[in-house]
This record gives C-alpha cells, sequence and structure tokens, in this order.
C-alpha cells in the first residue's frame, strides 16, 4: 500500500519505480481520489508516456515571485525578506534554479557588507525555497 496519511492529515503516495522515488501529497482528497491518481501515474509510467526530464525549469526570480504571493496570502509582516532575495538576485545573477552551487552561495555571503543589514540570513530564507524547488513543485 503506497497510499498513506502523512503527518498533516493529506493522502499522498509514495513509491518507486526504476530507481526514481515518485511522491506527491494531496491535500482536500479522499484516500480514493489518491489512490486512482497514484494508479494514473503508475499506468503512464509502464507505457512509458510520462518523462520526467521534461520538468519546467525555473528561474531565481520565479522562485523568488512565486514566494512572494506566497507571503502576502501566509504571513502577517509579507515584505520582511525581500531585500534578500533582491541582493541575493544581484549578486548571483538570474540563473536557472538547478544551476545554482554552493559556490553562489558563498558569494553572497561573502558580498554581504553594511548595504545589507546584518539580520538577514541564508539558512532562514533562500536555501528553503530553492531546496523546495528541487524538490518539486506540488
Amino acid at each position: 500500500m503506497t497510499v498513506t496519511k502523512n503527518i498533516h492529515g493529506y493522502y499522498e503516495y509514495n513509491f518507486m519505480r526504476k530507481g526514481v522515488r515518485y511522491h506527491r501529497s494531496f491535500k482536500g482528497l479522499s484516500y480514493e481520489d489518491v489512490k486512482e491518481l497514484e494508479i494514473a501515474l503508475k499506468s503512464e509510467l509502464i507505457r512509458g508516456r510520462y518523462d520526467i526530464s521534461k520538468r519546467k525549469v525555473y528561474r531565481l526570480s520565479d522562485i523568488f515571485a512565486m514566494y512572494e504571493e506566497y507571503s502576502l496570502a501566509h504571513h502577517s509582516r509579507p515584505n520582511e525578506r525581500g531585500y534578500v532575495f533582491k541582493w541575493f538576485l544581484k549578486i548571483v545573477g538570474n540563473k536557472e534554479a538547478d544551476k545554482v552551487t554552493c559556490s553562489d552561495f558563498t558569494k553572497y555571503i561573502n558580498s554581504r557588507n553594511s548595504n545589507c543589514c546584518k539580520v538577514c540570513s541564508i539558512s532562514s530564507c533562500v536555501i528553503p525555497i530553492y531546496l523546495n524547488v528541487i524538490d518539486g513543485l506540488e
């Protein structure tokens, strides 16, 4: 049984096929609905119609715009970290998300000076967003 309930109470599927993990959580769907979606995905994989290499390319500006939209809806102080993203884009450039390397983060950290607030922290704002994109958007 690959359809389970996660710690947030939503149903999700989680299975492996040819060494690739397929995992997705669904908010508001019943067990039967998620089971049907899992069966549909497995049949697409078996037929070879689902190509994971055709993923959408996300640029850093796209990710930060999505986070800004999310922040406006879910945070009490939505514009609190916007300056950090703008500073990061200025230093690193508008790269594709999967092309960002550790050296880019190091360059950003080393470039922080009196122009950038001492409160901003790379670990509290940029890295979690980047990791969510790499894991796959839901």
